[in-house]
């Protein structure tokens, strides 16, 4: 049979196969600025829900303009964040982050940055891949050279990793047109914000320890249950 008789063949996924969306973000600096970097991502599997629900809260907060951003949280904006915080959590998504503590490993030494990105985004689907689950990567865009599809990129990673196809497609957005990504920024800067350490109790530190109350977590550490995922990368990876 030849290979064009082959790619013209249907394709067929059980009838269990499960399909989730995530959607990813960082937090922290990929060159010198810091010690950690984290990539976090919502896993769901009711993406389009998930919108609707935050433009529900858009819409009772008059949040409309702005972009939900961790470090933009203030005294007039709390609320809509606590708001998409419950919102979250009470959707049955799961949340997970990969976390680069560049004190033990830094994927961006010796390499550019974008291959450094994918390396660990690459690790945080993994992560978060089941069996009998096809996934989309929703993710924000970074600059990648002239020629170089950063999805294709990821999408090899992963599923040469597994030897099969668990990540159909990854697609790079612009945050402000996602809230799905903008939920993800809310909570690698609420992890990013806790593993940093820091003594000052302004609304990011209030944000951060409400994140972690609301989905029932004593801390931020490296956690796995079946709403949490969280893993500090401790050695360099495939």
């Amino acid at each position: 049979m030849s290979s064009t008789q082959r790619s013209s063949r249907p394709l067929h996924l059980p009838a269990g196969t499960r399909t989730s969306t995530l959607f990813m973000d960082e937090s922290g600096s990929k060159g010198s600025g810091g010690n950690f970097f984290v990539l976090a991502a919502i896993k769901t599997g009711d993406p389009d829900a998930l919108s609707r629900n935050m433009k529900s809260i858009r819409d009772e907060f008059r949040f409309h303009k702005e972009e939900f951003k961790f470090n933009a949280v203030s005294k007039n904006t709390f609320g809509a964040y606590k708001a998409i915080i419950d919102m979250l959590e009470a959707s049955g998504a799961q949340i997970g982050a990969s976390i680069i503590d560049k004190d033990v490993h830094d994927p961006f030494n010796g390499r550019d940055q974008w291959e450094g990105h994918a390396w660990i985004s690459a690790a945080l689907i993994k992560g978060l891949a089941t069996r009998n689950e096809l996934l989309t990567v929703l993710c924000d865009g970074i600059s990648v050279p002239k020629g170089i599809s950063y999805g294709n990129e990821v999408q090899r990673k992963v599923n040469g990793s597994f030897r099969n196809t668990r990540l159909a497609s990854v697609v790079s957005l612009d945050s402000c047109t996602c809230d799905g990504l903008q939920l993800a920024d809310i909570v690698a800067g609420a992890i990013h914000h806790s593993r940093r350490g820091t003594s000052v109790d302004n609304f990011k530190a209030q944000l951060s320890r409400y994140v972690r109350r609301t989905f029932d977590l004593d801390n931020f550490n490296d956690q796995r249950s079946s709403r949490v995922n969280i893993r500090t990368i401790l050695a360099p990876q495939v």
